[in-house]
C-alpha cells in the first residue's frame, strides 16, 4: 500500500517513496513510465515467460503488460543504472526453482548484479569507525557491469598513470597490469564471471590513496 506494507494501505510506517527496484519477472502497463528522473533497476526474467510477457502482451489473460525486455530499453534510452539478466528457457516460476540447475547460473548471477547495484542503498546508514587520514581519491570503472571482460578506468584528474590490480572476493590476486592511462580499456576476458574487486597504486607516490571499486564481470 502506499506509505505502508503492500496490501496494508492503513499501515503508514514506510515511505512509498522508492530508492531502488528489484524486479523478478514482473512487468508495466506501459514501459515508457521509466524516465531520466528514475531510480536503479535491477531485473532477472525467463524469455519464455507464460504468466507476465518478457517482451509484451496479455498477463495472466487478465491485463496488457509490457515486460522486463522493454522495461530495460526504456531504462537504457534514460540512461539509467540498470541490469537485466534473461533466462533462456525460464518460465515465471521454474526459473528460480533451485532443482532446476539449467536456471541457477542465471539466478546467481541477477542476485551479484543486484548487489553491487544496491549496495550504496542497502548499507548507506552503516558506519564503522577509522583511523583519521586524507579522503581516497575518487575514479571510475565503467561500464559496471561488464560482459565480455572489456572496460575502462577513469583516473582522477591528478593522475596521468596508474598500475591496477583486481582481487577475487577471497581476496586473491588474479590480474594485474602496470602503467595504465585515464580511459585506457583493459581486457580481462581470461576472468570467469563474478565480482571483482578493482584498486589503483601510484608507484611514483605510493602515500597517495585510491578508493577501491567493485566490477562485476558477465559472461
Amino acid at each position: 500500500g502506499f506509505n505502508g506494507n503492500t496490501g496494508t494501505a492503513s499501515n503508514q510506517t514506510y515511505s512509498s517513496n522508492i530508492k531502488g527496484v528489484i524486479n523478478l519477472s514482473c512487468g508495466l502497463y506501459r514501459s515508457n513510465w521509466v524516465d531520466a528522473g528514475g531510480v536503479p533497476l535491477a531485473s532477472i526474467h525467463g524469455d519464455n515467460d507464460g504468466t507476465v510477457p518478457y517482451y509484451s502482451g496479455q498477463a495472466a489473460n487478465i491485463a496488457y503488460l509490457e515486460g522486463s525486455a522493454l522495461i530495460h530499453q526504456a531504462a537504457d534510452a534514460a540512461g539509467l543504472i540498470n541490469s537485466l539478466v534473461t533466462v533462456p528457457g525460464g518460465d515465471h516460476t521454474d526459473t528460480y526453482d533451485p532443482t532446476k540447475p539449467q536456471f541457477v547460473p542465471f539466478v546467481d548471477s541477477f542476485w551479484m548484479n543486484a548487489s553491487v547495484m544496491m549496495e550504496s542503498l542497502v548499507c548507506a546508514t552503516v558506519s564503522a569507525n577509522t583511523p583519521a587520514g586524507p579522503d581516497p581519491e575518487a575514479w571510475a570503472v565503467y561500464p559496471n557491469p561488464v560482459a565480455g571482460g572489456a572496460f575502462a578506468v577513469r583516473l582522477p584528474a591528478s593522475l596521468q598513470r596508474a598500475d591496477v590490480l583486481m582481487t577475487d572476493l577471497s581476496g586473491k590476486a588474479v590480474f594485474q597490469l602496470s602503467g595504465v592511462e585515464d580511459r585506457q580499456i583493459i581486457h580481462a576476458a581470461t576472468l570467469p564471471e563474478g565480482i571483482y574487486t578493482v584498486s589503483l597504486r601510484n608507484p611514483e607516490q605510493p602515500q597517495r590513496r585510491f578508493g577501491v571499486q567493485k566490477l562485476v564481470l558477465l559472461r
